[in-house]
């Protein structure tokens, strides 16, 4: 028993990274995740290059740069997290 790094609800957890049953089954994988947006950025940013100018961009297509690169960097954090372990000493 222990408290789940997810929901924060007391639960058997069923890893080392310190989850419960439900939230490991019910995790996205991040790895897929990241291929995905590593490839929607990568597009995103192939269609910016399209416009000669800078101030030519439009506002909607630095937006979508901005927030992939944000959760990009989200689940590189928590990839990194994730190899670390709990923080938690066994007993």
């Amino acid at each position: 028993m222990g408290i789940c790094r997810n929901c924060d609800e007391v639960g058997w957890i069923t890893d080392m990274r310190g989850y419960c049953v439900d939230c490991v089954n019910g995790r996205p994988e991040p790895d897929k995740d990241l291929d995905q947006l590593t490839q929607s950025l990568a597009m995103i940013q192939e269609r910016m290059s399209e416009y000669v100018l800078l101030t030519d961009i439009p506002l909607q297509l630095v937006k979508e740069e901005r927030n992939l690169k944000h959760r990009i960097a989200s689940i590189k954090q928590q990839l990194s997290l994730d190899e670390g372990g709990p923080d938690v000493l066994p007993s």
